[in-house]
């Protein structure tokens, strides 16, 4: 489903990507691991558009996305969640899940300026009925109403995640969704990630430090080191891996909590 081809990104003379390789078929869950600074973020920034890379290409469903914009990679089925809730701080939780949905709902000036047609509401009333979906599958219902900014912290976390769903994506990025958490919202956030995985027939593809919840829920891990892949395989292979060891916790071993 998303291939990165043999993809460096370099910044000057620093290479924070060299020749990697990411494979992620459909419907499996993939994360990412890696020390700070080793390009995992790098790489998501490629695959979403956010950056091109010096050499390589990304393909989503068979077709090349190197380069697109990121809203037209979000329109290609892929979306995206930040470390940092990207919210609309001034309004409630059901109107950030909503403006989500609006990039389907796009009209041109002229259309704005004339009186919406009934094939325009219609879309209008999915959408809507699409947010009590999310706000019902993410646990949000006494959330509803209130400011995005008012929210605790782990709470903004969610509503970052129900805004990607509301675009309606088949696979979901998501970098670093707990970091922040305590091990208690860590776990939960897992149990959640696999529950809108199921629900709404995801790939999910996940950046994170907290080794406990990878392990938990990845079908797969990639491992990234100075910008280039170390491992890859089944979780338990993977995080018993010598090189893996050594190169994210200098011999010391992975502890229960990640």
């Amino acid at each position: 489903m998303l291939e990165v081809e043999h993809v460096s990104k370099n910044f000057g003379g620093l290479a924070a990507l060299s020749d990697i390789n990411i494979s992620v078929a459909k419907g499996e869950t993939v994360g990412i691991i890696g020390p700070n600074g080793a390009g995992k973020t790098t790489a998501f920034n490629i695959i979403t558009g956010t950056l091109s890379p010096s050499k390589g290409r990304v393909l989503l469903n068979g077709r090349d996305i190197t380069g697109l914009r990121p809203s037209d990679v979000v329109k290609l089925g892929l979306a995206r969640t930040f470390q940092n809730a990207t919210l609309y701080p001034d309004v409630n939780v059901a109107e950030n899940i909503f403006r989500g949905t609006l990039w389907k709902l796009q009209r041109n000036t002229l259309l704005n300026m004339l009186p919406p047609t009934r094939q325009y509401l219609d879309k209008l009333a999915e959408k809507m009925q699409l947010v009590d979906e999310i706000i019902a599958t993410l646990e949000l219902e006494e959330y509803r109403n209130v400011i995005a900014r008012e929210l605790p912290y782990g709470i903004q976390k969610k509503v970052g995640v129900a805004i990607g769903l509301a675009t309606s994506p088949e696979i979901l990025l998501m970098d670093e969704p707990a970091a922040g958490l305590n091990s208690k919202e860590s776990r939960e956030f897992g149990r959640l990630i696999s529950k809108i995985k199921q629900h709404y027939g995801l790939t999910v593809v996940l950046v994170e430090h907290h080794i406990a919840l990878v392990r938990e829920i990845s079908s797969k891990i990639i491992v990234i080191s100075q910008g280039s892949v170390i491992a890859e395989g089944v979780p338990n292979e993977v995080l018993n891996d010598r090189r893996v060891v050594e190169s994210y916790l200098g011999g010391g071993g992975w502890h229960a909590e990640g």
